[in-house]
């Protein structure tokens, strides 16, 4: 349920039909799932992939909804509500429309990987500096055409600041996303050929991604670390449209990083050391690159450096989402759940960081496949197999969605010197991930490293269901 206290008169800009009712009507309540309405809500008829909410309009009304937004009137009723064009988009609308109300300093993020977690690392920060009741971020990865607008439509007040989190896996979905959340700062943490299935090269990607500018205030600016992929085509879109552009070091004189272990990352400033306590190195660069645009932002004033001496004081408190690359409790080994999602870009900051912190052990692990990539599927797990081997794993477990995905990887590993012996290829059924998981743990020993990743949809964490 999302209380949006809005007026119909608020959306009258929208070209909505009216059918029995009047301008001043507030809608307080919007439900999206007919099974959740209530006495009083209106429910809204989104179209998904797999359903269309028109279907559900008696359901609603039976549950007490006291309007409908609909694009099309079923024969045999005529609810009360407003008659729309695009439910989808009109969802949206009312979300710009509730963020111009509220007004808050929107801060946008995107990028092929990183995005959830420095999301959650810029809400540290500005709840530290201000107040968590000042401040709202994307729930989970509700970063598409309707994540954006509920979390635009949950705005309050109260909010002074909002943290929006864009994905896309087709052409003009970024732009769309900009338009209506209207970002006054926006960063891109990286560019990569996650989610390809539906662009033709990854420098479509840096060119999509880089509307994020698109709904972007003139006094605004867009953050990227300065070695990012693909970074004159982002350069020449900024100088398009006449956004400035801030190309981020990863470390600075002031900042110096001295050990990157399993707890972490242990820095110094100011004569000070402190630990980052996510692991990854790209954690931790991610945590500059806010660290950094926050500073501009702010022009390093008082309120920005008190702030920021509770964010360092307060470090052990940040937590990211699940299955981010954590540590998983074992008394024999070092298991660490990296299953919330893959592509190649991720997969190799998990290995680098497997290969940084192992020392003297082995490390094996269980990978899935990596969705959305269309027809560079097979070149892709070509690439992840060799990409494996030559990050020192001694023995691995492939789930395939795809068998031609299987096959690619067991080529790469093959051709990169892997032995037959260590790598086993298996589907993405339950038997299969328990017997994958038996293969792999006869080779650990204790104080190993097993690493367990892969794309959202083959839901490796039932890897650990077997240890």
């Amino acid at each position: 349920m999302l209380k949006v206290n809005l007026s119909i008169k608020d959306l009258i800009s929208l070209n909505p039909v009216l059918v029995n009712k009047e301008n001043n009507e507030k809608i307080k309540t919007l439900q999206t799932d007919s099974r959740e309405v209530k006495k009083g809500d209106w429910f809204i008829c989104l179209r998904g992939e797999n359903t269309d909410g028109h279907k559900y309009i008696s359901q609603a009304l039976k549950n007490g909804a006291s309007g409908i937004i609909y694009e099309k009137t079923p024969s045999n009723i005529n609810p009360e509500g407003l008659v729309v064009n695009n439910c989808n988009l009109f969802l949206g609308e009312m979300a710009r429309i509730k963020r111009d109300q509220i007004n808050p300093f929107v801060l946008a993020i995107t990028g092929s990987a990183g995005k959830s977690s420095t999301k959650e690392i810029a809400a540290f920060f500005l709840e530290h500096i201000f107040s968590k009741r000042e401040v709202l971020k994307t729930s989970g990865n509700y970063n598409n055409q309707f994540g954006v607008p509920y979390t635009l439509l949950s705005l309050k007040p109260s909010h002074k600041f909002a943290i929006i989190e864009m994905g896309t896996n087709h052409p003009g979905e970024i732009k769309q996303l900009s338009l209506w959340a209207k970002p006054d700062i926006s960063i891109i943490t990286s560019i990569s050929e996650g989610h390809i299935e539906f662009f033709n090269s990854v420098e479509d990607i840096a060119d999509e991604k880089s509307d994020i500018i698109c709904g972007m205030k003139k006094n605004g600016f867009l953050a990227v670390p300065n070695k990012i992929n693909c970074l004159k085509i982002i350069e020449k879109k900024m100088l398009t449209k006449k956004i400035k552009i801030k190309k981020i070091n990863k470390l600075s004189d002031e900042v110096k990083l001295i050990e990157i272990s399993s707890l972490g990352t242990k820095f110094s400033y100011k004569n000070n050391e402190f630990l980052f306590p996510i692991a990854g190195e790209f954690q931790f660069y991610n945590f500059l690159l806010i660290w950094r645009v926050l500073k501009i932002c702010f022009n390093n004033n008082d309120k920005f450096n008190q702030g920021l001496k509770k964010v360092l004081d307060n470090l052990s408190g940040l937590k990211i989402m699940q299955g981010r690359l954590q540590i998983v409790k074992h008394k024999k080994y070092n298991i660490w759940d990296d299953t919330y999602n893959a592509n190649e870009a991720s997969y190799e900051a998990a290995f680098q960081f497997i290969s940084n912190i192992k020392k003297n052990n082995n490390s094996a692990g269980a990978f899935g496949s990596m969705a959305e990539l269309g027809k560079k599927s097979e070149k892709a797990h070509e690439k992840l197999g060799k990409m494996a081997f030559k990050y020192g794993f001694s023995k691995v477990f492939f789930s395939y969605k795809i068998k031609k995905e299987g096959n690619a990887f067991y080529r790469g590993w093959i051709s990169s010197g892997g032995k037959k012996s260590d790598i086993c290829i298996l589907s993405n059924n339950d038997l299969d991930i328990k017997s994958g998981v038996s293969f792999v743990k006869e080779g650990l020993k204790k104080e190993d490293h097993f690493l367990v990743k892969g794309s959202r949809s083959l839901k490796m964490e039932r890897v650990f269901n077997y240890f």
